[in-house]
This record gives C-alpha cells, structure tokens and sequence, in this order.
C-alpha cells in the first residue's frame, strides 16, 4: 500500500514536470495579409487557415477574431500595403508572400518589403508575425505528401491548411500572450 502511494506521488510529481506550460486566455483581433495562400484559394473559405486558426484558437480558451486578409496573386509589394489598414488596436497581424507572385509581377526583394511591413506594423504598436517560411516549409511537404489542390496553381488543401495551423499554434499563442 505504502509503495502503491509512492508510485502514484512520483507518478503525480512526473505529470506536473512534464505537462505543458496552461498559456493565459487572450481575446482581441488576429489580421492575416497575404496572397492566394492566404486567402485559402481552392478550398472552402471555412477551411482556410486564418479560418482554422480561429476555431483552433477558440478551442483552446482564447477569445479571438481572426479577420482572412489574403488577396489572390499579390505581390510582396501589395501585401505590405494592405499594412495600411490594419487599425490601431489590432492584437496581431500574420503575413506572408509569395516568391512566384513576385516574379510574375516583376517585383524584388521580397524579404525587403516583408521587413519593412513588420517595421510599419510596430510603429502603430501592432505585433507581427511572418508565415511565409511556414508556408513554404508546409507547402513542400504537402507536395510531397499530396495535400494540394489544383485551383489556378497548386494551393494547399483543407489538411494542408490545418498543418500549417498546427506549425504556427504555439508562435500565436504566444504572440498573443505577451
């Protein structure tokens, strides 16, 4: 009896070590700029990732608006404008570009503008986040692992949306949180 009460107090002692962090509920309005990726081209509107994002977000205690902001072949120039409507109050804005758009509409530097978006965004006191190498890194797995959806280019599919929902969680919480 004596051991059994051990085992559950070392057991008991293990779970506390080992379990996450409970991160502190936030409310407040997410914004995600970008392009067709964003935008969830090819897949219900619901299924896109800003969209599961918030339902994820929901689902973990957090009061939250995320607002899907993304536009169709823009450019990294054209995300950085739409800078200029995120309201001051907004908790956070998501934001990626895509390099194909960029080429396709002769535009350069990329990480430049992006840079240069996150630089507007702290002078209205905005938190930013950059997707884009999230979206790359699960756009090349979903090729790989057949995730995506042929709309007018191949775009991720609703399982490649909550992939990459998953891979930015914790950076949003977080985000959030602070």
């Amino acid at each position: 009896m004596i051991s059994s009460l051990r085992n559950l107090a070392v057991c008991a002692s293990l779970a506390f070590v080992v379990a996450p962090p409970v991160t502190q509920a936030a409310s407040g309005t997410i914004i995600a700029l970008g392009t067709s990726n964003t935008r969830g081209r090819g897949v219900d509107p619901s299924q896109s990732y800003p969209a599961q994002l918030q339902a994820s977000l929901k689902a973990r205690g957090h009061d939250v608006r995320v607002i899907n902001r993304g536009v169709n072949g823009a450019s990294s120039l054209e995300v950085l404008a739409q800078a200029a409507s995120v309201p001051v109050g907004t908790t956070l804005v998501l934001y990626e570009y895509a390099g194909n758009n960029d080429r396709a509409k002769r535009v350069s530097d990329g990480p430049a503008n992006m840079a240069t978006l996150q630089s507007r965004l702290a002078a209205k006191g905005v938190r930013g986040i950059d997707v884009t190498g999230a979206f790359h890194s699960e756009y090349r797995r979903a090729f790989a692992n057949g995730l995506l959806v042929n709309d007018h280019g191949p775009h991720l599919n609703p399982q490649g949306h909550a992939e990459l929902v998953q891979s930015i969680l914790a950076d949003v919480e977080a985000a959030l949180t602070r």
